[in-house]
């Protein structure tokens, strides 16, 4: 086969349309590694050419896997947040709250076929992971990206495969192949060599256990070459950071983070390590790879500070479940009397007394320091030479507190984009009627967004387009820089620029818009159009608002292509919103059963005439129905 391959051969993973055809594997010297290549034709018209070179075709499939390592990560994301996937065929993506990397391939969802399990409002990573705790039961994923609506759905013949499907509207139609600890064996990933990022060190401050830690960022592939210790559920980078370095005798000096899926991966890595590269999933992930060099006290200690003889403090003393419990009240100074044990999250001050009390601590632990702005419990084992007498009837626990201690927090300026350095955003038109405008939107897929202030909510707002268009309106007075919406609570909240340290955390569900600029749109020629109308979309299970054209000469439009034998006006505008991702269409002309789907154009030279007898529609916007 390698003999016949001529020019039809490309290498997959450099554009994410796979064919169900002929495989073939070939050892790449150069690369020391063995790359898997299908059959596709390339139409010269609809590719861009990168580079031409007279060399045998392992040093051809290597030159190619060097410049997919280079351009890989931004096309990974525009084939995910642009819905390219129905052709992509294979794609995997760390799923943090499972620490798993999961494979997912492209298939359709017919919803006659299959039976749907559960509706949820998350990311894409959590969406998975929803899946994966639901199977067997779970094989196949509809997610929309732009309303975080995620629909999991069970299918009875899992093997059955379905003719291609380009039509997908606003979700992605995905199959749930496999999930993998080891990176090593998902059966498709991407090559990366790592390099040393720049400006990837910050110094953050721990106040669950009273540090200032200096950290620096990996890429997100060297996590695999740690070992793993703890998967903890937080959004806290600082609460993250303290879990790992609190205990006094650790293995743990790295950690990797996701805020938006609110976990904290503890891990053990040689920090003299070189950079090893590898395989990585082919989506990005929402966690980072963070080193910890270092960590002192945020406070010093006074002149000729010695620890106090505990057993001379006058104790508080309760009776707790038949146990005699003493608390004996000390300035945090005395900590390094103490061995740390472990740090807990914990909602008031009486669970962090009950989890130094619990069996499972109750041979170790006899003091604890519990952070009342963190909520979170330090645990120590007071060293022999000052701890205190116990018996399992009659327990003496030292209480630390920090109240009256000067602390030194370090406010390190790096520290945020460090934190932020994955977050990246897409960017949208969005069509607003009420203002006869075209917007240009940014879209952050993170749900923790730096530098805003939430200003005020407006609630049963149905639609991200409404929401969009109330921002639109106090940006008149300088009220709104963007927007954060939940189609699931139909919550509107409306942002402003805020200081340098500011960010907000999201609930899952919500997702974040910056309005960038607004245009106007053929307001003379849409000044008498009738007011927009909503359409549900059975096949697509989407809802779409429409405005239907009154003027015959139409500017600015262009003809896609045209559907024949459409019967009816649903049956064009399904079409249109089946693609208005994927081909940009954005508006119908329906005449005698022919349906014409029309994109939108940047210059208003292009025109459009159309028949008496016919419909012009519009496509605003189109959202998933909610169920």
């Amino acid at each position: 086969m390698i003999r016949q391959w001529s020019l039809l051969a490309i290498i997959c993973f450099m554009n994410c349309y796979l064919v169900n055809c002929s495989w073939m594997s070939l050892y790449i010297p150069k690369l020391d590694a063995t790359c898997v290549l299908t059959a596709k034709a390339i139409r010269h018209e609809e590719v861009l050419h990168i580079k031409q070179a007279y060399c045998s075709m392992e040093s051809c499939v290597a030159a190619c896997v060097h410049t997919m390592i280079r351009q890989w990560s931004l096309l990974a994301i525009i084939c995910f947040m642009n819905c390219y996937l129905v052709n992509c065929s294979w794609m995997s993506l760390y799923i943090p709250k499972l620490d798993a990397t999961c494979v997912l391939t492209a298939k359709a969802i017919r919803h006659e076929e299959v039976l749907h399990i559960k509706q949820a409002y998350c990311s894409m990573e959590s969406c998975v992971a929803a899946c994966v705790r639901l199977l067997p039961s779970c094989k196949l994923i509809k997610y929309s990206p732009f309303a975080k609506m995620c629909n999991l759905y069970y299918e009875n013949a899992t093997d059955h495969i379905s003719p291609p499907f380009d039509l997908i509207g606003q979700s992605l139609h995905l199959l749930l192949h496999s999930c993998h600890r080891n990176i090593s064996n998902i059966p498709v990933g991407i090559l990366v060599q790592s390099v040393y990022p720049r400006n990837n060190s910050a110094t953050i401050h721990t106040p669950s256990t009273h540090k200032n830690c200096h950290f620096y960022g990996l890429p997100f592939v060297e996590n695999f070459y740690a070992q793993r210790i703890q998967l903890i559920a937080t959004s806290s980078l600082k609460r993250c950071i303290a879990f790992c370095e609190a205990p006094t005798y650790t293995s743990c000096n790295s950690v990797l983070f996701s805020a938006q899926e609110g976990t904290c991966l503890l891990l053990s890595r040689a920090r003299n390590l070189a950079l090893f590269g590898g395989i990585a999933p082919t989506l990005e992930s929402s966690a980072l790879f963070f080193i910890i060099c270092t960590c002192y006290n945020d406070f010093d200690f006074p002149h000729a500070y010695s620890i106090p003889r505990f057993g001379e403090i006058a104790p508080t003393v309760y009776s707790i479940f038949n146990l005699t419990v003493s608390l004996y009240p000390v300035h945090f100074y005395a900590t390094k009397a103490g061995i740390r044990i472990g740090l807990w999250e914990t909602v008031d001050e009486n669970h962090c007394l009950m989890m130094c009390l619990d069996k499972f601590l109750a041979d170790y632990c006899d003091g604890y320091y519990f952070s009342h702005g963190e909520k979170t419990c330090l645990t120590f084992t007071i060293r022999k030479k000052y701890a205190l007498p116990n018996s399992p009837l009659n327990r003496r626990i030292i209480q630390f507190f920090d109240d009256g201690i000067p602390i030194n927090i370090v406010k390190d300026l790096r520290m945020l984009p460090l934190k932020h350095s994955n977050h990246f955003t897409t960017e949208e038109k969005i069509s607003l009627f009420q203002y006869k405008e075209i917007c240009t939107v940014q879209h952050s897929v993170s749900n923790v967004i730096p530098w805003i202030n939430l200003v005020q909510l407006y609630a049963n707002v149905s639609f991200l387009n409404e929401c969009i268009s109330i921002c639109r309106y106090m940006r008149n007075f300088r009220l709104c820089e963007g927007i954060a919406y939940s189609k699931e609570r139909k919550a509107c909240l409306t942002t402003v620029l805020g200081n340098y340290e500011d960010e907000v955390h999201l609930n899952e569900g919500y997702h974040f818009f910056t309005l960038n600029n607004c245009s106007k749109d053929r307001e003379n020629e849409r000044a008498d159009n009738d007011q927009l109308e909503l359409h549900v979309l059975p096949i697509l299970d989407e809802i779409c608002q429409v405005e239907f054209y009154k003027p015959l000469f139409l500017s600015g439009w262009s003809v896609i292509i045209e559907v024949a034998n459409t019967s009816t006006l649903l049956e064009c505008l399904t079409n249109c919103a089946a693609v208005m991702q994927t081909n940009k269409c954005s508006a119908i002309y329906f005449i005698d059963e022919s349906c014409f789907l029309l994109e939108r154009m940047t210059h208003l030279e292009s025109y459009f005439i159309r028949e008496r007898a016919s419909v012009f529609v519009e496509l605003l916007f189109c959202e998933p129905n909610i169920r």
